[in-house]
């Protein structure tokens, strides 16, 4: 009893230390990226954002892409810096040194395409959802401004600056993201609670929140509960981080291949799979991720 006190106590503490470390993380790396594109591009970080998508440069949107790759950069500090304020080995405690398992990756593949439908259908749904009269205003707000940074990023994106693109939206979000809220999250969450359940579940939360897309809650936190799952079962960070990255990556090839003139329909703006589309993609899912579960096992989370 008194060690799950202390275990619990111990959980607690290292959760906030987390969300502190991250926080300042953050605020570091973003006054980095203020300083980088003041002296680089004679821009403010704050007038990135706002810049006029048809009359944006490229210049423009490099000094933005450059500004987001700083703060990127903010997760997979604040993971370095937990793993040592805890007093653990980074690439150990983060499950970075755990190889990855080829039957593995595929199985957890093959359930991120049956998703694919899934997140439709939750976008949509998530999308209807009707919230006070106080809150539509600025949740709409948080929506179209996201979504226009989005479009500056990926105003610009064929040639060299699609694959930038795919390097810093894809890749680098996605190592980052998983270091900090799978790696270190979730493992501070599950010693708190002393459940690995409700660990998963609380960090995909967290990660759901952190994004500002409250219309997009259903679809995201879907995502964060299924990578969480999958980093539980194999205890390979490297699984969630390749998945992560290609989800990622689907936005940044779709665009790519309408400005390119290869666009398939399913990258169409106006596509929408069906509902016997949607059905059977659920389906697909829970076959794979029963052949998942058979091939995986439950992992021990905890820490001193």
């Amino acid at each position: 009893m008194q060690n799950r006190v202390q275990s619990k106590v111990s959980g607690i503490s290292h959760f906030f230390l987390s969300v502190g470390i991250l926080i300042l993380s953050l605020f570091a790396m973003t006054g980095i990226a203020m300083i980088v594109v003041q002296k680089v591009y004679g821009m403010s970080l704050e007038s990135l954002s706002t810049f006029s998508l048809a009359d944006a440069t490229i210049t423009e949107t490099m000094a933005l892409k450059v500004a987001q790759f700083v703060i990127a950069l903010s997760f997979i500090i604040a993971g370095f810096v937990c793993a040592k304020t805890f007093r653990q080995h980074f690439a150990s405690f983060t499950n970075l040194k755990t190889r990855l398992n080829p039957t593995h990756l595929i199985l957890g593949l093959a359930m991120l395409v049956c998703l694919i439908p899934i997140v439709d259908g939750l976008v949509r749904f998530n999308s209807a959802w009707s919230f006070p009269e106080s809150m539509t205003q600025s949740f709409t707000e948080l929506e179209e401004k996201s979504n226009h940074t989005y479009a500056l990023f990926l105003k610009f994106n064929t040639g060299n600056q699609f694959v930038i693109n795919l390097l810093i939206m894809s890749v680098l979000a996605a190592v980052g993201e998983e270091i900090f809220f799978r790696g270190i999250l979730l493992r501070v969450l599950s010693k708190w609670f002393g459940n690995i359940h409700v660990g998963v579940i609380t960090s995909a939360l967290i990660f759901t929140l952190v994004h500002f897309q409250p219309y997009k809650i259903l679809p995201m936190l879907t995502l964060g509960i299924f990578l969480g799952y999958v980093y539980y079962r194999t205890k390979s960070l490297w699984i969630p981080i390749c998945m992560h990255a290609i989800n990622n990556a689907i936005v940044v090839v779709g665009d790519w291949s309408e400005k390119t003139g290869e666009a398939l329909p399913i990258f169409g703006a106006d596509f929408q799979f069906t509902e016997l589309q949607i059905i059977l993609s659920i389906l697909a899912f829970a076959g794979f991720g029963f052949m998942f579960w058979k091939k995986t096992k439950d992992n021990d989370f905890s820490y001193e």
